[in-house]
């Protein structure tokens, strides 16, 4: 049936779901396929197989996606993560390694449901970290405080903010990170069923996919807040364009566009040093 209603990954999808109805992980499902589903399984499955084909995503039937190996909730209010997005841990991680003990700040703009905030702060293993994370919307941020309770093993300190883009924020902070807005018009006009399904607030970057980005790297800029790093995940089709623009704007430091696993320009770091040798296993391109 999902493969009849064009669900693309329809194998992956139905071991999910049977995973969920079952409880079950990965392994324990491929041993016990020869297993019949009893009528309560089957009328389950079937509820979750009669939404899915009506092009809802598969992470808000069953509210869980499993993000760096960590199954967080998440609903229609934020946007869904994707493999990608975990770039942002492993290059936090490597760039943070040298000071992973002493105590710092982190800020996360648009933290929707706050999967990178709680990924890295449990990756990094220091509770003497702070993480700040802001949002527009008040139910993102609900989603947040909800990850926040199920998943901060470590009580790492998280302080979440109502707010729009770095609008009423301050101090100096270690890292701001970001996965912002960063579709186009053009994009947002050809967008698969699924993507139709998710916020749009989250989606939309400007007419470009870059205007959203820019105006919070010029927000964190005039307001003076201090930095070490901002890493923000952007719009691969206008890498190009925003990086030149970037560079207008901070124009003393070190900018690096980072590849993804797919070979795209998919991250921009702006640093206040030389991070070169740090960055050697990643391909990049810098100013």
């Amino acid at each position: 049936m999902l493969k009849k209603a064009g669900i693309i990954e329809h194998n992956l999808e139905s071991e999910l779901i049977l995973m969920h109805i079952l409880n079950w992980e990965k392994a324990v499902l491929i041993s016990n396929l020869n297993r019949n589903l009893n009528n309560n399984e089957i009328s389950k499955n079937n509820k979750i197989i009669d939404k899915r084909i009506k092009r809802i995503p598969l992470p808000y039937i069953l509210n869980k996606i499993h993000f760096f190996g960590i199954p967080f909730y998440i609903n229609k209010n934020v946007l869904i993560p994707r493999q990608e997005t975990e770039l942002i841990i492993e290059i936090t991680k490597k760039l943070a390694v040298e000071q992973q003990y002493s105590d710092f700040k982190i800020l996360e703009i648009g933290s929707g449901s706050g999967i990178i905030s709680i990924a890295l702060a449990k990756e990094l293993n220091n509770k003497k970290i702070e993480y700040i994370l802001t949002d527009i919307s008040g139910k993102a941020l609900e989603v947040s405080l909800k990850n926040i309770a199920q998943l901060n093993k470590n009580k790492n300190t998280f302080h979440i903010i109502k707010t729009n883009l770095g609008n009423g924020i301050k101090g100096t902070y270690k890292f701001i990170i970001s996965n912002p807005p960063y579709l186009s018009k053009k994009q947002m006009d050809h967008l698969s069923p699924e993507l139709q399904s998710e916020p749009r607030n989250a989606l939309y970057g400007g007419k470009n996919g870059y205007e959203l980005s820019l105006e919070l790297l010029l927000e964190t800029k005039q307001k003076q807040i201090k930095f070490e790093y901002i890493i923000l995940e952007i719009n691969s089709e206008a890498y190009l364009e925003f990086f030149n623009q970037v560079n207008i704007i901070f124009k003393k430091q070190n900018i690096y566009l980072i590849k993804d696993y797919t070979k795209n320009y998919r991250f921009i770091i702006v640093s206040t040093k030389n991070i070169d040798k740090k960055l050697n296993e990643y391909s990049y391109l810098r100013n």
